[in-house]
């Protein structure tokens, strides 16, 4: 996943991990 699509999905500042 990319940084954005985990942003959208668990609604927190991820990194792309």
């Amino acid at each position: 996943m990319k940084a954005l699509e985990l942003h959208g999905k668990t609604g927190l500042p991820v990194e792309e991990c």
